[in-house]
């Protein structure tokens, strides 16, 4: 019974020393999602300074880190690295073209319309 607790504390203990190794890699390499910036942001438009505590306007933003240029409105992550436009929009699925179960017929009436119009 103890050797199996002492199985699971290491198994806790190498989680967790692998997520601290992940922050301090990704911290000192200065990428990445999980690593920690305390170094001053500089815009890589116009090299202007960034603010220290900025207002997120994305949702990946709070959690992730980064912000928006005061001066020209870049975003950036917390890096200082710009963000692709294509990177900030979300992807949005379009419905199918051949949906077998599309309630509306060709004039647009629902299926309840339908059997008004023929009373």
């Amino acid at each position: 019974m103890l050797v199996v607790f002492l199985f699971f504390v290491f198994l806790a203990f190498l989680f967790i020393g692998g997520f601290a190794l992940k922050i301090i890699i990704d911290s000192i390499n200065r990428k990445g999602e999980l690593g920690v910036n305390l170094r001053p942001v500089i815009c890589p438009r116009c090299g202007v300074k960034a603010e220290l505590f900025r207002t997120p306007d994305l949702i990946n933003k709070p959690t992730w880190g980064g912000g928006a240029c005061s001066n020209c409105g870049c975003e950036m992550d917390k890096w200082g690295n710009e963000i692709a436009e294509n990177e900030q929009i979300p992807v949005q699925i379009e419905p199918s073209k051949t949906n077998p179960y599309t309630t509306f017929d060709e004039q647009g009436k629902t299926p309840l319309e339908r059997v008004f119009d023929e009373k």
